[in-house]
């Protein structure tokens, strides 16, 4: 059975922050990474482990997809089939700290 996505607002933020940086940069760009990205979310929802456990989060159920230039982390909700999309980043940000996670 499919997940559901849902994203939390620092996720959403993220996203919009993306989409923002490449059309200062490369006109209407910006629309085709962030729909990309959601695309990308799409496709983990039929395998959310597919992607490696978050390296420092300290919980299994955090995920950590790095897609083209950007670092997607989610978090598997099992019992409710829900993947939480917690955060979107440039992969040159500063990474977010366990702590920080929604």
């Amino acid at each position: 059975m499919t997940f559901r996505d849902v994203w939390t607002d620092n996720a959403i933020l993220g996203v919009r922050e993306v989409g923002k940086f490449i059309n200062e940069h490369q006109q209407g760009g910006g629309a085709a990474i962030v729909g990309s990205i959601f695309d990308r979310v799409a496709e983990v929802l039929d395998f959310p482990e597919s992607a490696p456990a978050h390296p420092t989060a300290g919980d299994p159920r955090v995920r950590r997809l790095v897609y083209r230039k950007y670092v997607i982390i989610y978090r598997i909700l099992d019992e409710r089939r829900i993947v939480e999309v917690l955060s979107v980043r440039h992969q040159r940000q500063r990474p977010m700290e366990p702590d920080e996670l929604p």
